[in-house]
């Protein structure tokens, strides 16, 4: 429904192009473009975390007590998590191929891509599966999944920078997989698209192997200097939770229990540290240079929703945590009201991820008044300035926006949901992405749009402050009641004499 809706709204505009072939193959590329990233996330999505939840569940030994292998229980896991994701990328394939009615785009590359949109969509699953083979934690599991298929996706550019370099990437397939670049050098998508399969069916080997193995948990000796350095760490962290353990427990007791579930802090500093220090150096090697510019514009978008969905996933998480450890029913049995369950986790994560965020949006600022002075007068104009600076102020209300919609929604989305995966997916897709697609076609121009983009931010943010008011007991107690039913073994019938 979605694809048919895009490409509606796409060919509505055919008086902006000259020609229908022109319109064909802008509608192809930009749908070719979402179902390609819909296939490098959707499978990595469905089984990064389906092994790890049977591992946590303790149900995963019971399979390997039967006569079943490894390769039975990972295919299997593969089937039932994959088939709502193939029937969904056949449902796209009809939207892709409208293009071709109007010109511009040939049989060749249609279904070149429907190659690709395959053996990507294969790749994605063998990643979640392999990783999620080797992890216990579900959102370790997702993360490095998607660490995986980033780097795969981003070793592509080597190939885009020089043409006889080959990535065997999805990426690298994808963009070979046109008519001008498909018939100058045929050899470089076929080995792309061989390499995206080998190395699948070898991660699926792998996961295969390695999950009978690995099921169980084991103490592996560190070496000495590992054990020395987590050694100084934990009484680092230990005697940093005693200076400001007291404070949190004045404040509100729930945070200070809710700071051990939120990410750490550590973790954060570090990405922020190095992408302001990446950035202040690019800025410092070509001061004032447009495509800088543009390039650090673009840097911080993708930055703010990478943020933004880091977020998301700890907020979902959160409230998941705690229904697996009990605490969560151990304080409902408490005096503590909901108003201060809720604002202590909310507290936690803003203790996590305020420091950082401050960081990137005061190097945000930096940057953008030292490019307008290193333009200077003759270099930019002050109209130019002064949308410079409305679109930097623009991008970081957003931004706070954003982590605060996605911060409050995903704690009810992870509070309702059973799966903590399944939470953060809607509120990413409901907050961040579905809203973006739906204001484009809506609000047409520099001020409405994010216009649009701030009250979208402000419903949610109001709609999941009202369930958690409302709803939380309930939602709360009716999910540790049907977890406690799914974990009660069944009765066994009695035996008649």
């Amino acid at each position: 429904m979605v694809a048919i809706i895009i490409v509606t709204f796409m060919l509505m505009g055919t008086g902006v192009w000259s020609a229908p072939g022109k319109l064909g193959a802008s509608v192809f590329r930009f749908m070719a473009w979402l179902a390609f990233l819909y296939c490098l996330i959707e499978g990595a999505r469905n089984t990064a975390d389906c092994l790890s939840e049977e591992k946590r569940a303790g149900t995963l030994g019971l399979l390997f007590l039967t006569d079943l292998k490894g390769y039975d229980v990972v295919f299997g896991k593969m089937m039932a998590t994959s088939l709502n994701s193939i029937y969904v990328l056949i449902a796209i394939l009809p939207p892709l191929a409208i293009p071709m009615l109007l010109g511009g785009v040939t049989g060749g590359e249609f279904w070149r891509l429907v190659l690709v949109l395959m053996v990507t969509l294969f790749l994605s699953l063998a990643v979640g599966l392999f990783v999620s083979a080797l992890s216990r934690d579900g959102q370790r599991a997702w993360t490095t999944a998607y660490l995986v298929l980033l780097l795969l996706a981003l070793l592509a550019i080597p190939a885009a920078l020089a043409p006889g370099f080959n990535a065997f990437t999805p990426t690298a397939a994808f963009l070979g997989l046109a008519d001008l670049k498909y018939r100058a050098n045929p050899d470089n998508y076929w080995a792309s698209v061989l390499g995206i399969g080998l190395l699948s069916v070898f991660l699926f080997a792998a996961a295969s192997y390695l999950l009978p193995r690995v099921w169980q948990e084991r103490s592996i000796p560190a070496p000495i200097w590992a054990r020395r350095l987590f050694t100084r760490a934990t009484r680092t962290q230990d005697r940093e939770r005693r200076r400001t353990g007291h404070r949190l427990l004045n404040l509100n007791p729930v945070a200070w229990a809710a700071e051990r579930n939120a990410s750490n802090p550590v973790y954060l500093w570090f990405v922020a540290g190095t992408i302001c220090t990446a950035s202040v150096t690019l800025m410092i090697l070509e001061p004032g240079t447009k495509s800088v510019g543009q390039a650090l514009l673009i840097s911080a978008i993708v930055i703010h929703f990478l943020i933004s969905v880091w977020l998301a996933s700890d907020a979902c998480h959160l409230f998941a945590r705690a229904r697996q450890s009990g605490s969560l029913e151990l304080l409902l049995c408490t005096p503590v009201t909901v108003k201060e369950i809720i604002e202590g986790y909310w507290r936690a994560l803003h203790r996590s991820f305020s420091g950082p965020v401050i960081l990137l949006v005061a190097t945000e600022i930096i940057l953008c008044a030292s490019y307008i002075y290193a333009r200077g007068p003759s270099g930019i104009g002050p109209a130019e300035a002064f949308l410079l600076i409305g679109v930097v102020a623009v991008l970081i209300v957003l931004f706070f926006l954003d982590l605060h919609a996605v911060g409050r929604y995903g704690m009810w989305m992870g509070l309702k949901s059973r799966k903590a995966g399944v939470a953060v997916t809607k509120t990413v897709g409901f907050v961040l992405l579905l809203p973006l697609l739906a204001t484009v076609p809506c609000f047409i121009g520099l001020i409405f749009f994010p216009i649009g983009l701030i009250v979208k931010d402000l419903i949610f943010i109001n709609y999941a402050q009202d369930q958690l008011a409302r709803r939380f007991r309930k939602v709360a107690t009716e999910a540790a009641g049907l977890e406690a039913a799914r974990l009660r073994p069944a009765r066994l019938p009695p035996v008649l004499p």
